[in-house]
């Protein structure tokens, strides 16, 4: 199975320019896959590409993904602007399935913080740090605000 989502975001973007309705389409990093422009409006449309392997159309099963903070905050502060875009091939036809942030959210929901860790097995390597590094170390302190911040969440949202 192909992980790789740089196929499915080309096709995304030769759908938006061949609708008629896009212009000046990129596919970038930052904030999202793809930012395009519609003719007569100076404004950035915003795309999220999440690809899968699934069709799921014929099967019983979701397809399970997550959206980064930073996408989730690009989707609203920009709301009428923005799309997360489920894509998937059938056969080699590919299905793309827009979602506002507003329906979008109704399929999400986040579970308690992970954190992480990458354990050297060579005995002789140590832990990098990278220079600019959005990643946040964790410490006692740290976690146990993560743990607060948390249950203020939860407890006054549960249906």
């Amino acid at each position: 199975m192909d992980k790789s989502d740089v196929e499915a975001k080309q096709k995304f973007k030769e759908y938006l320019l061949n609708s008629g309705l896009f212009i000046d389409v990129q596919i970038v990093k930052k904030p999202t896959d793809i930012i395009a422009k519609k003719y007569n409006d100076s404004n950035p449309y915003y795309f999220e590409i999440k690809k899968t392997d699934i069709d799921n159309r014929k099967i019983k099963n979701n397809y399970f993904g997550a959206a980064t903070l930073t996408e989730w905050v690009c989707a609203w502060e920009n709301e009428s602007h923005f799309k997360f875009v489920v894509a998937y091939k059938n056969n080699e036809d590919w299905i793309f399935k827009e979602y506002t942030p507003s329906d979008f959210v109704k399929f999400c929901d986040i579970p308690p913080f992970k954190i992480y860790f990458n354990i050297p097995t060579d005995e002789k390597r140590t832990r990098k740090t990278r220079k600019n590094n959005k990643k946040i170390i964790p410490s006692k302190e740290i976690i146990f605000q993560m743990k607060t911040f948390f249950n203020n969440f939860k407890t006054d949202n549960i249906e």
